[in-house]
């Protein structure tokens, strides 16, 4: 393994936020590039970035992985995955970016050595600088000779797509194409995943069930991680009626609608559903009772009600008897009797009494 850039610890630093820098070196030689190494002082913990650029055009040729740091002095090193970037024997620029205050050393040198722009939040495809002399404490590893052949790997997951699978420790979301380096690479499959619904691991389109694979990939290539649709999660609904029992009510979950009688529990699927009670309801006595309110929200008179059942859950429904209509005492039962007969009684007598001559 070969190094192009600067080693040693600069004798000068200062403080840097949300700011690219780095400085100009040449590569030696044709070659792939490994890592890019540089000697910082993160303030806080936070995610420090590399990457390299051509200065020719300005145009970026990779970004190596990001690392996340502590405080602390120290050289960090930031690898290239995947298919590493072929350089070749020109000038690069070499750059540190990082999301926290952090502490970069670096040596005065001549004018054009060093690089920094400002306000960014991500490498840009080109850099436009702001040119300096600053020679950074940056370096760069790279493997000399032509970079090894690639080929084309599909990467994908059945029945459903949305599947973050990792390759030599890169996360891709499924289905892709990936051009990757000849040679052999790491695939992990997770055990399960969301996308519409729960998805469980089943096995890879060779018959293993092992999450992790190892593939050689000497020519295009199709792997599939299939799955199997876990099922949902059930959870107890029990629906009582108080100081009554037996009165019907619906449950209602889409167009589906199952009519039960109060005290009733059953496991159901975890789901939103309609649950109405009737608004009043005739014993077998005849007696009338009216819904008057849910115990757990005596705010809510409506006997309809939408619950999302994520646990076991019991709803009860209080009722009140009906007011009988008033009575009518005995004393004016008879009275009305009375008034009734006597006038008859008189017709009859009448009639007797124009009968005589």
């Amino acid at each position: 393994m070969a190094v192009f850039g600067n080693e040693i610890v600069g004798s000068s630093f200062e403080a840097h936020y949300h700011t690219i820098a780095g400085s100009f070196f040449r590569c030696p030689e044709v070659g792939v590039l490994d890592s890019i190494n540089t000697h910082l002082k993160p303030q806080e913990a936070g995610y420090i970035k590399a990457a390299a650029y051509k200065k020719s055009d300005g145009v970026l040729v990779g970004k190596a992985e990001e690392i996340y740091v502590q405080p602390g002095e120290g050289l960090y090193t930031l690898n290239f995955a995947g298919v590493k970037p072929p350089v070749e024997n020109v000038d690069y620029c070499l750059v540190i970016y990082t999301t926290m205050d952090v502490i970069y050393y670096f040596d005065i040198a001549e004018e054009g050595k060093g690089v920094y722009q400002e306000g960014l939040t991500a490498f840009p495809d080109i850099l436009s600088p702001t040119i300096d002399a600053r020679k950074y404490s940056i370096y760069a590893t790279y493997t000399p000779g032509p970079p090894p052949p690639t080929h084309r790997l599909s990467l994908n997951s059945s029945p459903e797509q949305g599947c973050t699978i990792s390759v030599d420790g890169i996360p891709y979301s499924t289905n892709i194409d990936i051009d990757l380096p000849e040679g052999e690479h790491i695939l992990e499959a997770p055990a399960s995943y969301s996308h519409n619904g729960l998805w469980n691991f089943d096995r890879w389109e060779d018959g293993s069930t092992d999450l992790v694979r190892t593939i050689n990939l000497l020519s295009g290539m199709t792997v599939t991680a299939y799955y199997i649709l876990a099922p949902p999660d059930t959870h107890l609904l029990a629906v009582n009626s108080t100081p009554i029992t037996g009165i019907k009510f619906t449950i209602k979950r889409g167009d589906e609608m199952v009519e039960y009688p109060t005290n009733w529990s059953g496991t159901l699927e975890e789901a939103t559903y309609i649950i109405t009670l009737s608004q009043q309801f005739v014993d077998a006595e005849g007696n009338i009772w009216h819904f008057q309110r849910w115990s757990d929200d005596h705010s809510n008179t409506n006997p309809e009600r939408a619950i999302n059942l994520l646990n076991d859950t019991t709803l009860n429904a209080e009722y009140e008897l009906a007011p009988l209509p008033p009575s009518i005492p005995l004393w004016k039962v008879g009275a009305v009797a009375a008034a009734v007969v006597i006038p008859a009684t008189a017709v009859v007598l009448t009639t007797k009494k124009e009968g005589v001559k």
